[in-house]
């Protein structure tokens, strides 16, 4: 008869048996989920406030502007430092403004028509700066072929102090090679343009511009 050997039994260990090495204990993986330092964040913190200070810097010398009616255009190209053209106007007003009048000072010289939104939007900037900086920074609003009436009702209905100047025949608006309202010309007090800027600014903008003046 034959005999059969007694097999030890074989235990197999199922998948849910095997510990994995990799597994973090739980205390562990708490730990590792909690947050990081506040030091951390600060690089990303500085980051997203400097991304916001340039969209509100390129918003201010982004404004929109409105093309003037006709292609005035003009040989005239402006760099750093060079001349800009004299000119003399009859004001709103009444009498004679000359812009050599005001060497010593500088100079903002806007060219704005009243049907020109952006034109009226900055217009009370316009002011503050005039009279906030009235000891060294002259505003002259130069007017683009509009009639002294509305000028004046404009100019009243916002309270504007400073010269409102008529180019009624467009002569130093061409000059100038104004494509577009609102322009702004920044003169220093030699009478040179030191910049320029196409479309509508703020108060702050304004100011940072005549900053940039010695």
């Amino acid at each position: 008869m034959t005999e059969f050997q007694q097999v030890p039994p074989v235990y197999v260990r199922s998948s849910d048996d095997v510990r994995d090495d990799t597994t973090v204990p739980p205390r562990q993986a708490e730990e590792g989920g909690r947050r990081k330092p506040l030091s951390a964040l600060i690089p990303l913190i500085l980051a997203l406030v400097a991304i916001a200070l340039a969209v509100k810097l390129f918003a201010d010398s982004q404004s929109p502007s409105v093309a003037l009616p006709g292609a005035i255009t003009s040989p005239y190209k402006f760099t750093a430092g060079s001349p800009a053209p004299d000119f003399t106007l009859q004001s709103a007003s009444g009498g004679t403004v000359s812009l050599a009048d005001f060497r010593g000072k500088k100079v903002v010289v806007n060219f704005w028509a009243t049907w020109c939104p952006p034109c009226r939007s900055e217009m009370p900037d316009m002011e503050q700066v005039s009279t906030e900086r009235k000891n060294d920074v002259v505003v002259l609003a130069v007017n683009v072929q509009e009639a002294r009436a509305p000028v004046r009702d404009f100019a009243d209905k916002y309270s504007l102090s400073f010269p409102i100047l008529m180019d009624t025949a467009g002569e130093v608006t061409q000059g100038f090679g104004v494509q577009s309202l609102p322009t702004t010309f920044f003169i220093d007090k030699e009478g040179k343009v030191a910049s320029f800027n196409m479309g509508a600014l703020n108060k702050s903008a304004i100011g940072r511009k005549l900053d940039q003046i010695p």
